[in-house]
């Protein structure tokens, strides 16, 4: 087997020539800004032509705009959390910063994801790659009701480039006109929405024979579940704005993270309600969420279905299984860990689940970074154990799941930060949208049932880009 590189760093477009030399080191300074729609600042940035990225907690208040690239972190193969890790705290430990923020924070940020699993991109994912994550040109930081812009630029140890030079002046200068550029992003059509034409990827009738061997697989005992996606795609006449599907899901899915990544014209967005891992000041926060149904037409109907899935023998024992799993990695890492013996139902616009929040204290320093490595894929994302059901979903799925699923998200100087998990997204590329669902499989699943199901966490997306036409 050939041997995958290490995290290759190249300059992004915000390097200024020259900046590859040994000694060159990223300097961040920052500056008060005026308060802006996070979701405006992603389109100002994407009608300069700039790649950008969102992550945005409207229920928390919390936004970062990344936009453009000062330095690109890149890595292939099942090391590249590890590679881009390395690297990080390579790069984050030679920084340079004017101050602290507000909040502070200090040092630069680190904005980006990973694919679900090594070489699982397929044509429309170009560009993404199985990790690529970018110290942006500018971030605007939205938290606790103040706004920020944050600049990083490339500079050498030997003077310039400093933290206070005419170059930052002009950057953070630069930030604030992004800033002010911003305006409230189209609704979309005026008038009668036109028909979307959407096509099932595989079709539907491969799909369910695939959940019928999955299952088969698992009263095999090969596995104790499985987990298979599919895909969506979506033609619209004239495409999609991403803004306006972006506001759509903030208005629908206050709870969830509304997250976006605008590459080389493709824009891969969407509105997870599922953490993979928060890490502060030394706490951890996992979620535990699996099992799904839908909600009712009226406050009775909604709790039946609620006491439904708490009582659902397959739905308990899936959720059982992923939490397990996430008890397991952060057992070993944890001086204290709070896991509550029973689920909760958390109630979305559309499908409520069941869930169960983790917390620990790490016993010793570590980045979010590693422990995304540690998390990634739950078994709610992949199966359990994850060999073998990694292995299903390469002989049994008809698609690339790219970086559906995969762990999205942003780091700190210091390792703090958060990572979710891709889900309930779709990938924007020309005139057409991916969209893409999967389904927890048991051994006693229905196919029917779960293609059922997977419709219906389809819906969010299919909503929001019936107001993002042009």
């Amino acid at each position: 087997m050939t041997p995958q590189p290490a995290a290759v760093v190249r300059p992004g477009s915000g390097a200024s020539s020259g900046t590859a030399a040994p000694r060159a080191r990223i300097v961040t300074a920052w500056a008060p800004s005026s308060p802006a729609d996070p979701v405006a600042v992603f389109e100002a940035a994407r009608r300069r032509g700039k790649d950008a990225m969102l992550w945005y907690l409207p229920a928390e208040g919390f936004a970062l705009v990344g936009i453009g690239a000062t330095l690109v972190l890149e890595a292939q193969g099942p090391n590249r959390f590890a590679d881009v890790a390395r690297r990080w705290k390579e790069i984050a430990g030679g920084a340079a910063s004017r101050g602290a923020s507000p909040s502070g924070a200090a040092g630069p940020v680190l904005m980006g994801g990973f694919a679900f699993s090594p070489g699982s991109n397929g044509a429309i994912w170009q560009g993404f790659g199985d990790a690529r994550l970018v110290v942006p040109e500018t971030v605007f930081v939205m938290e606790t009701g103040n706004a920020r812009i944050q600049v990083h630029r490339m500079g050498h140890s030997g003077g310039d480039g400093s933290p206070g030079s005419p170059e930052i002046e002009a950057a953070l200068d630069e930030g604030l006109r992004v800033v002010q550029d911003a305006r409230p992003v189209d609704a979309g059509p005026s008038g009668p929405a036109r028909e979307l034409v959407v096509e099932d990827v595989p079709p539907k009738d491969r799909w369910e024979a695939a959940v019928r061997q999955a299952a088969a697989a698992v009263r095999q005992g090969r596995l104790a579940k499985a987990v298979l996606a599919r895909s969506a795609r979506v033609s619209g006449e004239g495409g999609f704005v991403p803004g306006a599907a972006l506001n759509q899901l903030r208005a629908r899915y206050p709870d969830c993270c509304i997250f976006a990544v605008a590459r080389d014209g493709a824009c891969f967005l969407g509105a997870t309600p599922e953490r993979l891992v928060r890490l502060k000041d030394g706490f951890v926060d996992v979620d535990c969420l699996a099992g799904s149904i839908g909600r009712g037409a009226t406050p009775a109907d909604d709790r039946r279905l609620a006491r439904a899935l708490l009582e659902s023998a397959k739905d308990r024992e899936e959720h059982r299984v992923v939490l397990r799993r996430i008890v397991e990695v952060l057992d070993s890492l944890c001086s204290s860990l709070d896991a509550p013996g029973e689920p909760a139902i958390r109630k979305l616009a559309n499908v409520q689940h069941l869930f169960t929040p983790v917390r620990g204290r790490l016993k010793e320093p570590a980045g979010v970074l590693e422990l995304a490595a540690r998390l990634h894929p739950t078994p709610a994302m992949g199966g359990y154990p994850a060999r073998a059901a990694l292995e299903l979903i390469r002989d049994l799925e008809e698609i690339g799941r790219g970086w559906y699923a995969g762990p999205i998200g942003w780091t700190g100087a210091g390792g703090d930060g958060e990572f979710a998990v891709a889900i309930r997204s779709a990938l924007l590329v020309g005139d057409e949208a991916w969209l893409f669902s999967g389904c927890g499989i048991m051994g006693d699943s229905d196919p029917q049932a779960e293609y059922r199901e997977s419709c219906l966490k389809l819906r969010p997306m299919l909503a929001a880009l019936e107001a993002a036409q042009r």
